[in-house]
């Protein structure tokens, strides 16, 4: 739960999965090449900010059935209260190593970031959330 896997499409690994990252900090969604040929990583949900109780997706993660329950079931917005708004980006180095991050503990430029694409010196943030694209004029 809360990782990213390799896929190895051609080459001698073809066909097999490694593990890059395990037990993140939070939930990541889409994964994208930069400019600088690193990878960029938007962090949907993050899974420990300081609350009692484990993380609400944390504790559906064994139970499929449950999670397609509450899926179907509940609104996203009646969960909402239970997720964190915490912005988060990740810039990894080819082998997963940990390069750079962006923070955003309060929410308040943007959260449950699912996307990054960077065109030149702009960073233009998706969110699961929000009906809108922020933008950042360069990463900093």
């Amino acid at each position: 739960m809360a990782g990213i896997s390799r896929f190895w499409l051609k080459g001698p690994k073809a066909g097999t999965v490694e593990t890059v990252l395990s037990n993140m900090i939070g939930y990541s969604d889409n994964i994208r090449v930069s400019d600088r040929g690193t990878f960029l990583v938007g962090i949907n949900t993050v899974r420990f900010c300081g609350r009692l109780f484990p993380p609400f997706l944390d504790l559906l993660g064994p139970y499929p059935a449950l999670k397609r329950f509450v899926v179907k079931i509940i609104p996203q917005r009646w969960s909402d209260p239970l997720l964190p708004s915490f912005g988060l980006l990740l810039e990894l180095g080819l082998n997963g190593e940990l390069l750079d991050s962006l923070h955003d503990p309060t929410g308040t430029l943007t959260w449950a970031i699912s996307d990054i694409f960077q065109q030149k010196e702009l960073y233009y943030l998706g969110s699961t959330d929000l009906p809108f694209l922020a933008v950042l004029e360069r990463w900093s």
